[in-house]
C-alpha cells in the first residue's frame, strides 16, 4: 500500500470538516421548564419561540400533543401579525387589524432561523386550558398595537397563564429582549 502524503490527508479532513460545518444546522438555544403535576407522563408541551423576522424578530406559541403514541404528534404554531395592508401610522396608533397566522406555514418560516425555544411541559388539563385561551384570544383580539396587542403581548398572556415568571414588558419591549428575559427568569 502506498503512503498517502500528509498534505492530502489534511486537505481531505479540512474539506470534510467544511462540509459538515456548512450542512449541520446550528444549535438552537432551548430551555425546558416542567410544570406538570404528574412527571411520569410526558405527552404535552407549549413552546414559546423566538425567530428572525424584521429588525427585532417575532415570537409565537407552538403546541405539541404526543398523547397518541401510535401517530405523528399534533403540532400547531400561531402568532399575531400586523395586517400586511396596514400603514406604519396605523400600527403605532393601534388602528391596524391584526391577524393570527400559522407560524409553521413554510411561507412564514422559510429562511427564518429560530433563535430561542422555551419548551414548557404541561399536563393534559393545563394543555387544554392554554389551548382554549389561545383559541379564545385569536377570536376576540383583532386590533394590532405595538406594545399592547402584538406578538409579544400574545406570548406574555400565555406565559402568565402557565404561571411562568414573566419579564416587564416596559423593560423588554421587543420580541428578542422579551424572550431572552423570559429564558433568564425561568
Amino acid at each position: 500500500m502506498k503512503n498517502i502524503p500528509l498534505i492530502s490527508i489534511f486537505i481531505l479532513l479540512l474539506g470534510t470538516g467544511a462540509f459538515f460545518a456548512r450542512n449541520i444546522p446550528p444549535l438552537i438555544p432551548a430551555k425546558l421548564v416542567d410544570i406538570r403535576n404528574d412527571k411520569t407522563i410526558n405527552s404535552h408541551s407549549i413552546m414559546l419561540i423566538h425567530r428572525e423576522a424584521g429588525i427585532n424578530g417575532h415570537v409565537f406559541i407552538a403546541t405539541a400533543d404526543y398523547s397518541n403514541q401510535d401517530s405523528t404528534p399534533v403540532n400547531s404554531g400561531i402568532g399575531l401579525y400586523i395586517n400586511s395592508k396596514a400603514s406604519l401610522i396605523e400600527v403605532f396608533q393601534g388602528d391596524s387589524e391584526g391577524e393570527f397566522l400559522d407560524d409553521f406555514d413554510d411561507a412564514l418560516s422559510n429562511g427564518r432561523n429560530v433563535k430561542h425555544n422555551l419548551v414548557v411541559y404541561v399536563n393534559r388539563v393545563e394543555f387544554d386550558r392554554v389551548f382554549q385561551i389561545i383559541h379564545n384570544y385569536t377570536k376576540t383580539k383583532s386590533k394590532y398595537s405595538i406594545f399592547s396587542n402584538d406578538c409579544v403581548s400574545f406570548v406574555d398572556i400565555i406565559a402568565n397563564e402557565m404561571k411562568l415568571k414573566t419579564p416587564s414588558r416596559t423593560l423588554n419591549p421587543t420580541p428578542n429582549m422579551y424572550i431572552q428575559s423570559l429564558f433568564n427568569l425561568n
